[in-house]
């Protein structure tokens, strides 16, 4: 999972336990925008440096405590902790080189998990629902935005026809991972289900 880390620390008082630490790594665009930093106000710098989200749906950062067994060189471990309604089960390796580490996550029930979004075929109905929400001049910003949607791009062919044309189906799966079925291009026979752990979601409770 790019964009994410993992911390292995082991109990300086207890050789069979250790904390391992899910997180988000550091993001730092300073670098690739740096001329629009330095030619900003002081302090824009650090608006550039964040942290991804978290390895856990809806969390920056997940704490599991596991026990150690002990082979020389090398530690595995397994096991699950129910943390904010989910249930985290775990499974891996460590040595001094290398931390190996698979995860399995049930989030809470929620209404989403095992549901997805169908696309239709664009005809006269348009397959792309948004909702704009501002106290600026929502009229304008929806006029704004429903013209965008609807703009001749390529072929005489709107966004909307466009988009209902490679992208079929968006699933939401009860580990919080989104997944697409989409095409690679327009004349393309096959569809693809896309990778997971590439977007996420998590229903927050009231």
């Amino acid at each position: 999972m790019l964009g994410k880390k993992v911390e292995f620390i082991p109990d300086a008082a207890d050789a069979t336990k250790a904390r391992l630490i899910l997180s988000g790594a550091l993001v730092d665009l300073s670098d690739i925008l740096g001329s629009v930093a330095m030619n900003s106000r002081a302090g824009i710098t650090d608006l550039l440096k964040f942290a991804s989200p978290g390895v856990i749906p809806g969390e920056k950062t997940t704490e599991l405590h596991v026990t150690l067994n002990i082979d020389g060189d090398m530690v595995t471990f397994s096991g699950e902790e129910e943390q904010n309604g989910g249930i985290i089960r775990y499974n891996g390796s460590a040595t001094k080189s290398f931390l190996k580490l698979d995860l399995n996550v049930a989030l809470p029930e929620n209404g989403f998990a095992d549901t997805s979004w169908n696309l239709v075929p664009q005809k006269s109905v348009e397959p792309v629902y948004y909702v704009w929400k501002t106290s600026a001049n929502p009229i304008w910003g929806s006029i704004l935005v429903r013209a965008i949607f609807t703009a001749k791009v390529v072929d005489n062919k709107s966004i909307p026809q466009l988009l209902s044309a490679i992208l079929k189906e968006v699933r939401f799966l009860p580990d919080g991972n989104i997944q697409a079925v989409y095409k690679n291009g327009i004349a393309d026979a096959e569809w693809n289900d896309s990778d997971l752990n590439l977007a996420m979601y998590r229903m927050e409770s009231d």
